[in-house]
C-alpha cells in the first residue's frame, strides 16, 4: 500500500484528499467498519484504487491492497 495522506479527523483527511486531487471535491462514503470509498462529488464517479481507512486512531488515504476483499 502507498500512503498519500494521514490525518486525525475526517475534515482534515477530506482537505488532504482535495489537495491531492487539485481541489476536486470528493465525498467519503462509509464501506464498513472504519473504512470509506471516495466518490467525485461533481458526477458521482467512484475513484478506484484508493480508500480511507482508520488505523491506530488516524485516518489514512492510501492505495487499496490487492489482497483485500
Amino acid at each position: 500500500m502507498t500512503l498519500f495522506a494521514s490525518a486525525g479527523t475526517l475534515d482534515q483527511i477530506r482537505e488532504s484528499i482535495s489537495d491531492f486531487y487539485c481541489g476536486t471535491s470528493m465525498t467519503l462514503i462509509p464501506t464498513g467498519d472504519d473504512s470509506w470509498k471516495l466518490v467525485r462529488t461533481s458526477d458521482g464517479k467512484n475513484i478506484e484504487g484508493v480508500h480511507v481507512k482508520r488505523k491506530r486512531n488516524r485516518l489514512r488515504f492510501e492505495t487499496v491492497d490487492s489482497a483485500s476483499p
